[in-house]
């Protein structure tokens, strides 16, 4: 996943997604992402561009 043009690590499966060790719930309807994270919510769209590297 990129956030704000990092690349960060994250496993999910059919119920969490763990992203830096912490584990939550989210939602994917159509081509977004969504879950909440430290009070905010984070809302992800599926993009065509290539991922950033490492």
């Amino acid at each position: 996943m990129s956030y704000v043009g990092e690349a960060t690590d994250l496993k999910w499966s059919d119920c969490k997604i763990t992203i830096e060790g912490e584990d939550l719930d989210y939602i994917i309807k159509g081509d977004e992402l969504t879950f909440d994270i430290e009070g905010s919510t984070m809302v992800f769209k599926r993009s065509k561009d290539a991922p950033p590297t490492k």
